[in-house]
Parts: structure tokens; sequence; C-alpha cells
């Protein structure tokens, strides 16, 4: 088994703070629980009010506990009433005197913490989970947020999109779909490029696949009109390993066109296959088809 570490752990310092600011050596563990019990509590209390993190600081016999909240009023209360309830609570759980200080955010829709449990909130009153990440996505985007990655929805339903048959190996992007969740394209996409310019639908992607994921791509071929030409060009795709979901070749005078539906891991598999077809006698021309018609559009894969 790997050795794991919590991710904040590798930013400490670097592109965040500590939660809990303080130094102990007998009372550490002590210290430590109580720190979570406050954080437990002050979320608990407050979730209206948008609780986006809860920092601690310990000098000597004192708490000074920061709380940062989208909706700063609903814990000040009419008159302070609310803030001063909630320091008279913390210093009966804790027995030492307590400061609190409220801070507001300022941007709500950017904030990690207020969109998961904006999600989550939604996936719990039965919302399908497309329009609740797309909204997500949407209002991440428009507060200024320079890309959005919604995690702990693995197998999740991404549209790969037929005009480019993205896989494994090209740069990808992604574009958030009405109804449809993220398409998918192949960065050098003509459909993709014509779409960049709308900021509020793009989405950052990148792929973490398995190795025994594959993707269907359809080629399309140019080749002499001979006996067994389709038997050879089978046998040429089988022997890289590949598997050949559909195939098709329309006779003519001299030549013959025909498309080949098939399954690859990656962008290297791709080329290796394109290139033994090419080696078979006769063949004229292979390329990869504009679309997938015919077959399925939509594939299960992890994207992030």
């Amino acid at each position: 088994m790997g050795q794991k570490i919590h991710p904040i752990g590798l930013r400490l310092n670097i592109t965040r703070p500590w939660s809990s600011r303080w130094f102990a050596t007998k009372d550490y563990a002590k210290n430590l629980t109580e720190d979570r019990k406050i954080r437990l509590f002050i979320k608990k209390k407050l979730f209206s009010a948008g609780v986006s993190s809860i920092d601690i600081e310990r000098k000597s016999n004192q708490l000074e506990v920061n709380i940062t909240a989208a909706k700063p009023g609903i814990i000040v209360g009419r008159g302070g009433q609310g803030i001063d309830q909630l320091r008279r609570d913390l210093s009966t759980m804790t027995g030492k005197k307590v400061q609190v200080n409220i801070l507001e955010i300022s941007k709500i829709d950017a904030d990690a913490q207020l969109v998961a449990e904006s999600v989550a909130a939604q996936l719990e009153k039965r919302i399908a989970f497309r329009r609740a990440m797309k909204q997500a996505m949407m209002r991440a985007m428009k507060s200024g947020a320079k890309g959005i990655k919604i995690g702990g929805m693995r197998n999740m339903m991404f549209r790969f999109a037929s005009c480019c048959q993205p896989v494994p190996g090209e740069g990808v992007v992604g574009f958030v779909t009405r109804g449809r969740g993220v398409s998918i394209h192949r960065s050098d996409c003509p459909n993709a490029l014509q779409m960049l310019t709308e900021d509020e639908r793009r989405v950052e992607v990148k792929w973490d696949v398995g190795g025994d994921q594959s993707f269907l791509v359809k080629l399309e071929v140019l080749v002499e009109d001979r006996k067994n030409m389709l038997r050879d060009i089978t046998q040429a795709i089988s022997d890289t390993d590949t598997n050949v979901r559909g195939a098709e070749i329309k006779g003519g005078e001299t030549t013959a066109s025909g498309s080949f539906i098939v399954e690859v891991k990656n962008i290297n598999h791709l080329n290796k296959t394109i290139k033994k077809i090419k080696k078979v006698k006769g063949v004229i021309q292979v390329e990869r088809s504009r679309g997938l018609e015919g077959i399925e559009e939509t594939q299960k894969d992890e994207i992030k």
C-alpha cells in the first residue's frame, strides 16, 4: 500500500496557513481534540451562515477564533446578540476566555468549501447531478475562478465529442452543455476552437484513465478494390491487439472506400494501428473520421 498524506499538508505555509496556530508540549492532544470540537460545534450551529473556514489561535489562557463566512450578519445577530451568545458557548465549552472575529467572503461562488456544500445540498434534495454541477461551474467561472474541479463523483457520464473522438495522450478541453453535462473535445478540434471565446462555458479537464480503459475511434480508408481486402485490414488491426467494433467496405470501379470502428487505449495505440493498416497491400489512404455516426457517443471515464 502507498503512503497517503492529507492534501492540505502539501500546501501548508505555501498556498495556505495552518488552521490551528499554537504551540504545546504536554497538552497537545487535549488542544487538538478541543479544536476539533469547536469546529464541529460552530459548523453545526452556524451552517446557514455559510461558514467556509475556522481558524483557531491560542495565547496563554485565551482563545481567538476567526470565522470566515458568506453571511456574517447571521452570526453577529441583532445588536450583536448572536456573536455574544457564541462567545459564551465557546467559553463554557473550553473554560477559557474566547475572542471571536468574523470575516466575510468576497466571492461566495468561488469558494471551494461553499461550492462543495452547495452541490451536496442539491444532491440531497434529489436534484440531477449534471444540473447541480453545471450551475456550480458556471457561477464559479463567472466569479473569476480560472478553473473548477469537482471531485467525489466518480464514474460520471461525460460526453466525448463525436466530431473529434479524443483519446488519452491528446490535449482536451471541456465545455458545459445544456442538459448533457460536459462535452470533451480535442484541443485542435475545429468546433472547440470556435467555442474558446465562450469563457463561461469552458472547463479545464485532464485525462485520468486506467490501463484497461478503451476509446472508440472511427477510421476511414481508401483502398484498391481487390479480393480479401476487408480480411487483410481486419487482420492487420488485430495484430496490434486492437478490437474491431465495426467494419464496412463499399466497392467502386477501381477503388473502394470503407470505415472501421476500433477500440484503442491511447494516441500511441491509435497511431500504431493506423501505421499497420497503411502497410496492407492496396491501402491508399487512412484517416480519422470526423464523426461517429451509429455508435455510442457517450462513455464512462474518470476525467479531472
